[in-house]
């Protein structure tokens, strides 16, 4: 179950962050990119929760949620850094 509720929350936290992002001016250039990256969180989910039920399959969609979402902690920390750094 608190798998369940973890990933809805990061799901809703990466598109309500997308779309926030386009309100601030020194994130509106980053906007695009986290789109597409919550774009694909969630389409990685949606494949994932479709091959629940085959095994090889469920694997490697899993393995390409978790691929997605780190490349979304990793721009979301490289843009956060640069920030730091203005």
């Amino acid at each position: 179950m608190t798998f369940l509720a973890n990933v809805v929350c990061i799901l809703l936290a990466s598109v309500l962050l997308a779309v926030g992002f386009g309100s601030d001016p020194r994130w509106h250039a980053f906007q695009h990119t986290a789109a597409t990256l919550a774009s694909l969180i969630v389409l990685a989910f949606v494949l994932q929760f479709l091959t629940a039920y085959t095994e090889v399959l469920y694997g490697l969609a899993n393995r390409l949620f978790v691929t997605v979402l780190v490349a979304w902690w990793l721009a979301i920390s490289i843009k956060l850094h640069a920030l730091a750094r203005e």
